[in-house]
C-alpha cells in the first residue's frame, strides 16, 4: 500500500487463498476461486504476499485499487519456462507497472554472451489488458500472430533472438523477457518497456562487479523518428554499427546497437538528438556462461491510455476504464460519498472528515450516548437508553398529552378504589 485506506479488489487467475481481513492479525484465509473477486484494504507501508508455497503461476491476476498501489512479481528460486525448482537458481523480481502505462509496440533484445559468443534462448511472456487483443511477434524473419479473447490472458513464446524482434498489439499489453541457459539454470526476468515509453534522454549511474569472465553492456534501441547514425550520443560521442529492426510488414520500426561497459563505476548519458526521436537503454551483465541479468536503465510511467469513465467521477479522477480514483475524504464508485476515518458511529459524514451526530449521540465520531435524563426532560421518572430515553410516572400518576409530564390520577372518579362510603383522593 502507498496510501492509507487503499481498497483493492483481487481477481486471481488460479484458485488462491487470501486473508479474509489483512488488518486482523492471524486472520483466516478464504479460498478465492479463479475469476472471482475478493476485496481487501491496505494502509501505507502494508504488504500482502500472494501465491506463496503452492508454486502456482498467478500471472494475469487483476489488482484494481482506488488509490496508487505497488505490485511486485517474481520467484524465489525457479527457472523458465515453467518456473520449476532447479538445483541452481536465481531470484527474480520486478515491479509491475500499472496497465495505463502498458503499450502496443515493443522491441525484444538479444542476450549474447561476449565471453563465449553464445546466444541464450528466451521465453517471452505477454499479458493483455483488454479482451480480444491480437499480438504479433516478428522474429528472425518469422511472424507469429495470436488473438487473446480475455483481459489478463497470458501468452508464452520461445525464441533464439539473434538480433532483435518486434512486437505489436492492437490493445496495450505487458511484456517480460526470460533469457535462460541450456539447462535453464540462473534465468533472469527483464521488463521490456513499450516504445510509447521511450525517452529523448536517459541518464543513469552504473556499478558493476569486475572480474575474470565478467562482462557488461548497454543495448540501445532508438525510434526511427529523426534517426541517423550520428543522432544518438552516448556520453557525448556518436554511436555506430546500428541494426535496422523490422515489423511483420517489413517496415523499419527502430534501430538497435550495443556498447560494452568498462570500469567499476560509470556515469552514462544517452541522447536522441533527432527531431522527435526517442530511445530506450537496457543494461546486461554476464558471468562465465551461466549467469546473466538484464534491466531497463530507466522506466517511464506516463499513462499511454486515456481512460474513459461512462459517468462523472465527482470528487476524483478517471484512472482506468470506468474506474475512479477518489480525492482524500471521498469514496464510492463515483467518488460521491464522503469518507470519514474512523467512521461515524451514529451519524453521517461531512467534508472534511467530520461527523454530524444523530439525536441522542455526541462525540467526534458520534459514539458517545447523550444522557438526556441529566437535562430534566421527564417530570418524574427518566430512563436513559442508547441514543434516546423514556419517561415514566410514579404509582398513582399518568402521562399528560405530552408523554413526559405526569398528573395525579383521581382514583375516586374511577372504579379503581375500595371505598364503601366516602372516597378522598390524595
Amino acid at each position: 500500500g502507498c496510501i492509507n485506506n487503499t481498497v483493492i479488489s483481487i481477481i486471481p487467475t488460479v484458485d488462491l487463498f487470501i486473508p479474509i481481513d489483512v488488518q486482523k492479525n492471524g486472520s483466516d484465509d478464504i479460498l478465492v476461486t479463479k475469476g472471482n473477486s475478493h476485496t481487501i484494504t491496505l494502509h501505507e507501508g502494508q504488504t500482502l504476499l500472494l501465491g506463496k508455497g503452492n508454486g502456482s503461476d498467478i500471472s494475469g491476476t487483476h489488482f484494481i485499487s482506488n488509490k496508487p498501489l505497488t505490485v511486485i512479481t517474481g520467484h524465489q528460486c525457479g527457472s523458465t519456462p515453467y518456473l520449476i525448482e532447479m538445483p541452481y537458481c536465481h531470484r527474480m523480481q520486478l515491479q509491475v507497472p500499472p496497465t495505463i502505462t502498458w503499450g502496443k509496440r515493443f522491441i525484444l533484445t538479444n542476450f549474447i554472451n561476449p565471453n563465449f559468443d553464445s546466444t541464450y534462448s528466451s521465453i517471452v511472456k505477454t499479458v493483455t489488458s483488454q479482451a480480444n487483443t491480437s499480438v504479433t511477434i516478428y522474429c528472425d524473419g518469422t511472424s507469429n500472430t495470436t488473438r487473446y479473447f480475455t483481459n489478463g490472458a497470458i501468452g508464452t513464446y520461445q525464441y533464439n533472438i539473434t538480433k532483435y524482434c518486434s512486437v505489436e498489439a492492437d490493445y496495450p499489453i505487458f511484456i517480460v523477457l526470460f533469457p535462460h541457459l541450456y539447462f535453464y539454470y540462473f534465468p533472469t526476468m527483464v521488463l521490456i518497456p513499450p516504445m510509447e515509453q521511450y525517452l529523448q534522454k536517459i541518464e543513469f549511474d552504473y556499478y558493476k562487479y569486475f572480474g575474470f569472465y565478467h562482462s557488461h553492456k548497454l543495448l540501445i534501441t532508438a525510434s526511427v523518428e529523426g534517426f541517423s547514425p550520428t543522432a544518438i550520443l552516448h556520453n557525448g560521442l556518436a554511436t555506430v554499427n546500428w541494426t535496422a529492426i523490422y515489423d511483420s510488414k517489413r517496415n523499419i520500426v527502430a534501430y538497435g546497437t550495443e556498447i560494452e561497459i568498462n570500469g567499476y563505476f560509470s556515469n552514462h548519458s544517452v541522447i536522441h538528438t533527432g527531431r522527435n526521436g526517442k530511445l530506450s537503454v537496457q543494461v546486461q551483465g554476464y558471468y562465465y556462461d551461466y549467469y546473466i541479468y538484464g534491466r531497463p536503465a530507466v522506466v517511464l510511467l506516463e499513462p499511454n491510455v486515456i481512460p474513459v469513465c461512462n459517468f462523472s467521477c465527482g470528487n476524483g479522477i478517471c484512472v482506468a476504464n470506468n474506474l475512479c480514483q477518489c480525492f482524500d475524504g471521498w469514496t464510492g464508485d463515483q467518488c460521491d460519498e464522503v469518507l470519514c476515518s474512523p467512521v461515524c458511529g451514529n451519524g453521517y459524514c461531512v467534508p472534511t472528515n467530520s461527523c454530524v451526530c444523530n439525536p441522542g449521540w455526541t462525540g467526534d465520531r458520534c459514539r458517545i450516548d447523550v444522557n438526556e435524563c441529566n437535562s430534566n426532560v421527564c417530570n418524574q421518572v427518566c430512563i436513559n437508553t442508547q441514543g434516546s430515553y423514556t419517561c415514566d410516572c410514579n404509582i398513582g400518576y399518568q402521562f399528560m398529552n405530552d408523554n413526559s409530564t405526569c398528573e395525579d390520577i383521581n382514583e375516586c372518579e374511577t372504579i379503581d378504589h375500595n371505598c364503601t362510603q366516602t372516597c378522598s383522593n390524595t
